[in-house]
């Protein structure tokens, strides 16, 4: 790891968030599965799923929506984009598991979310026990609810591939 990527924000969190894609999700890495305000209400189909530990509010609220995509609910999965702080969680995202001989890298700069108004929701903070905590998933969301600007992305998405697979 380099000392530019080391570096931390004022609030001593690591400067730089990674999304991790396959070749196939390139052209579509910025943009949210869909678009809206990042609030979610749970219907009652959903009561389930949840715990009675807290996490979720009634009506809606950015908690709920961070919990549903914690959960995978389709309907509740609407302008967020994950991110981790964790390069190595990036490829492992960007290789699907294995699932992918190759994908691509793009790294985010926290520095410049708020400049271009997108706000970050760190699910540590709302969800008690995170999906896979070794994530430590960062959702980023427009505020318009659309695609994350361009300029949030650190020079080029870095191609990976698996080990013992050539770039094509």
């Amino acid at each position: 790891m380099s000392d530019a990527s080391r570096k931390q924000t004022a609030e001593d969190k690591p400067r730089f968030l990674y999304r991790g894609v396959n070749a196939h999700m390139e052209d579509r890495a910025l943009e949210p599965k869909r678009k809206g305000p990042f609030e979610h209400t749970f219907e009652r189909h959903d009561y389930s799923n949840i715990k009675h530990d807290g996490n979720a509010t009634y009506g809606p609220s950015v908690p709920n929506a961070v919990l549903g995509h914690q959960l995978d609910l389709e309907e509740a999965r609407k302008s967020g984009i994950s991110t981790t702080p964790k390069l190595e969680r990036a490829r492992f995202y960007a290789l699907g598991n294995g699932r992918h001989s190759r994908g691509h890298i793009f790294k985010f700069d926290r520095n410049l979310l708020a400049a271009h108004g997108v706000c970050e929701y760190v699910v540590a903070k709302s969800v008690t026990v995170p999906h896979v905590p070794e994530d430590e998933e960062v959702i980023l969301v427009a505020r318009d609810g659309g695609s994350l600007p361009e300029q949030i992305v650190v020079g080029d998405p870095e191609e990976v591939t698996a080990v013992g697979q050539d770039v094509d």
